[in-house]
Order: structure tokens, then sequence, then C-alpha cells
């Protein structure tokens, strides 16, 4: 703690708790360069089954323990982010990636039962999550008072970078001369521990700034470098809010993007240059999560979010198999990977880059004549990926347009992991965004509980038993139909349902989401 009160020492100096928030979201941002392991299980899938002879089914067992570390345990997380500061989940972080790769690696070497590497991938998996958790938590706290989609797409943006970079160094500089996988496990433990290490320095960071500006001290603005000139460090709204906890004639600037509800649980407006609320008594950290878990938006968000998001990471978990069940060759899932891996991040950038204009409230100056909601792009990136699995399960033409089905599932991947969390901030808010988006966090659990077994048992019994790589059932090309059958109608039910929700709720909101 030291080392990282006197860099905030240092820097406040310099720039004030503007350029606190700045450097804490810069690091965090850093820190999330590592994170493309999140999405990249299909790297690992290859070693799983070929060099330690894992089935599916365990291959999928395995899916399912470092998913079950990575989301079982967000609502904890993000109590913790909530409460103590995001900055211990990096020392978590750091403490799992060395039990869960120190494991991975002396399986990997002693050809052990698949159960041992479910142990590490859990680890793994709860590293991940605590990563990824403090690093949204530390982005939303520190930027999110400038800019709010911004700073929850940065994260997510960097994941995806992140993917892209860390396939290219694994199959062209680690994997060029040899197939030994053990220098990959390797490799991803330095860097995930490097990683772990900057996200707690930065969470540090933003918690001396909040520490600052709870205690009234801070710089001039004729004292900010010119850095905290960009558009992105000036709020576009302020809502004045006067309290009795205040004293005569002081008032509290925040952002609208923060401060949703008031205490009769409707959004207060955007549109409003000013909001003064006479008598507003500050909630309680419990009252909001009350109000939070008793909100009738939720169970129908979570539903939806629980289809998109574990139908897509089902397909991205085992696009080894599925390209291979294609009769596609080896090479041919490499370049499919990379094309994924690519769409998502682009995905992502574009999110971040184009929301806040194309989905500016209708009273706001800078919205389009005919804005679009983030809640409409949701739902049709979804169900054209719905028409992507309905068609890969019944058509004999699916190896031919493998292309299209890997670019629309890597769009949705991206999107559902950059929009949902925006969503959450602007019904929510961001003061407790580590409970709320940790609820949320743990839907892929369970979707990955679900489709993974579907999958595992509808491989094995039509790929592996009937021989049938390559020709699939009935004269159709993928020989596991009823798995992408299932996805595809949820799939086709999540986008279906978005579209009512937003025609039913957007009638009766006075926010544009």
């Amino acid at each position: 703690m030291l080392i990282t009160n006197a860099i905030s020492h240092k820097v406040y100096l310099q720039g004030g708790t503007r350029m606190l928030d700045a450097t804490a979201f810069a690091i965090a941002s850093l820190s999330c360069l590592s994170l493309g392991i999140v999405v990249l299980f299909a790297l690992f899938t290859y070693p799983l089954q070929y060099d330690l002879a894992y089935s599916q089914i365990e291959i999928n067992r395995i899916i399912i323990a470092q998913t079950l570390g990575a989301n079982g345990f967000s609502p904890v997380m993000g109590l913790l982010a909530d409460t103590h500061g995001p900055h211990v989940l990096g020392l978590v972080s750091l403490c799992s990636y060395v039990v869960g790769f120190l494991t991975i690696i002396h399986s990997y070497a002693a050809h052990s039962t698949y159960l041992t590497m479910v142990m590490g991938f859990f680890f793994v998996g709860i590293a991940n999550g605590c990563l990824l958790c403090c690093c949204t938590v530390t982005c939303a706290k520190s930027f999110a008072k400038y800019s709010t989609t911004f700073a929850l797409s940065v994260p997510n943006v960097m994941v995806g970078l992140s993917a892209v970079l860390e396939v290219h160094i694994v199959k062209n500089v680690i994997l060029k001369t040899s197939n030994d996988f053990a220098p990959v496990f390797k490799f991803f433990l330095a860097v995930m521990c490097g990683a772990s290490v900057l996200a707690f320095i930065g969470a540090s960071v933003a918690n001396d700034a909040d520490r600052i500006d709870e205690d009234g001290y801070n710089l001039g603005d004729d004292e900010l470098s010119p850095l905290m000139s960009s558009p992105f460090m000036t709020p576009s709204h302020s809502v004045v809010m006067s309290s009795p906890l205040l004293a005569a004639g002081a008032a509290a600037v925040v952002s609208p993007d923060i401060f949703r509800h008031i205490d009769d649980g409707l959004l207060a407006s955007p549109s409003l240059d000013a909001l003064t609320l006479s008598g507003f008594e500050p909630r309680s950290y419990a009252q909001k999560a009350r109000q939070f878990f008793t909100d009738p938006l939720l169970y129908p968000l979570i539903a939806f979010f629980l289809a998109s998001v574990g139908s897509s990471e089902l397909f991205l978990s085992n696009m080894a198999s599925i390209t291979a069940s294609l009769g596609e060759p080896v090479e041919e899932f490499d370049r499919l990977l990379s094309i994924h891996s690519m769409a998502s991040t682009a995905a992502r950038i574009i999110i971040m880059l184009t929301t806040d204009y194309i989905s500016a409230s209708p009273a706001s100056e800078t919205s389009l004549v005919r804005p679009i909601s983030r809640v409409t792009i949701i739902s049709a990136l979804t169900l054209v990926a719905a028409c992507g699995h309905l068609f890969l399960s019944s058509s004999e033409h699916a190896a031919q347009h493998a292309l299209s089905i890997v670019v629309s599932n890597g769009i949705l991947n991206g999107v559902v992991f950059t929009l949902y969390p925006a969503l959450v901030v602007y019904i929510w808010g961001v003061e407790m965004l580590g409970l709320t988006w940790g609820v949320f966090s743990t839907m892929p659990v369970l979707g990955s509980l679900f489709y993974n077994t579907i999958y595992g048992y509808d491989f094995e019994a039509q790929c592996v038993a009937k021989d049938s790589f390559g020709f699939g059932n009935d004269g159709m090309v993928i020989c596991s139909t009823l798995t992408f059958f299932v996805t595809g109608v949820t799939l086709l039910v999540a986008g279906t349902g978005l579209s009512v929700l937003k025609n039913k709720y957007l009638a009766k909101s006075i926010e544009f989401f």
C-alpha cells in the first residue's frame, strides 16, 4: 500500500483528483489487455483432447468448472468490490492464478486425470472473474462520471484486443516450432500475474481518488494538465441535489448516469439540465440492493442475458469440435478462431465509439432524428445469431457458410458483454455496479452448465459413437443437430422477448435505453 499511496500522492500533486481518475482508468484498462484468456478456452481444447485424450464430456466439465469459478461467485466478488474496494479482488486474482496455473502445468506434464485439470481451471476461473470485476468496477468508479458507456466499454474492448493478440502469440510464436503446450500455460501464468498486480495498483489509486473527494480535498481546474481538457473528462449533464445532510447553500453535483433512481423507483430524466430534490435522503446500500432484487425488470433481462451469453459461449468454447464435425481441418479452426476474435473485438469498438451518439436520448442536443435504443441493437443481433444456429442445425450446406455463422456469434459475444453492463448502470446506477453486474455475471454459469451438458451428450452420442464427423445425422453436415436447434430456439426467444420488453417498458419510461 505504501507504493500505491506514493503513486497516488505524486499523481494528485500533478493534476488533482481528475488526474487520479484518469490514471486509475488507464492502469485498469491496461491490465484488461491480458484477459483474452476469458474468451479463449478453445485454445486449450486441442491439447486436452489429443495430448491428454480427454473425452468431450470431460472437456465440457472442465469448461463448466472454469465458468463456475469465473461467474459463480460474481455477486460475492461484486459485493467485496462495492464494500471493501476493488483492490481486494486484485490480490485474490493473483493468488488464484498462481494456484490454478501451477496445477494445470503439473497435470499436463504428468498426464493426470481430468479431475486435477478441473481443479486447476476452476481456480483460473476464479482469478479471471476477480480480475475482470476489479478492472470493470475500477473503470466505472474512476470514469463513469465523465462518460458511462466509454468507461464500461473499454475493458471489454481490451478483452477483445487481448484475445486477438494472445491467439497470435500462441499460434505464431510459442507453438511455431513445437506442439508442446506447457510453454503456453507458463506464458499465461506470467502474463496474468503481472496483470493482477497492475489491477491492484489501479484500484488502489481509484480508492485514493474517492477518499480525497469524500474528504473535500481537490485542486482547482487551473492546475489541471491539458489532458484533462479532453471531452471525455467533461460530464455531459449534471444533476444538482439539495440534501438536508449538506450545509446550507451547498449542493452535490453528480452525473445522471450515476444516480438514476429516486425514492419512488422511477428513473430521472437525463434531458433535464438540473433537478433539485428537496429533502432527499440517501438510501443505504442494503436498501438499494433490496430495490434491485425486487425490480420486475431484473428477471426477464437476466433470462435473456442467460440465453444470449450461454449460446455464444458454447459456440466459442467448442469451436474446435464444431469445425471438426463439419469436416474442416485443424488449420481452418485456427482461422475461424482468429476471425471470431476479430469480429467480437470490432463489435466492442464500434459499440464503444458510437452508442452514446446513436442511442442518445431524443431530448439530447446530439440525438439522431430517430435514435436507436441499446435494447434494439441487442435484440436484432441476437436474432441474427439465432438464424445462424438454426441454419447450422438444419442445413446440409452449413460448412459452406461457417464463416458467416462464426462472425455472427463473435459479434453477439462482443455486444452482450458491452451493452448489457451499460444497461445495468443506466437502470440501477454505478454506485452498486459490483453487485448488480455480479448477479448478471452468474448467468454464464447456468448457461454453460445447461448448453454444455446438452452438447457433451449430443456430441458423444451422435458424433463419436456413430463416427459421423463431417457427415452428421440424416444427411446433415453437423452431427450435433439437437444442441444447435436448442440454442437457436432460445436465442430466438431472447431476441423476440427483448423486443417486446423494449416496446412495453420504453413506452412507460422517460429514460431512453
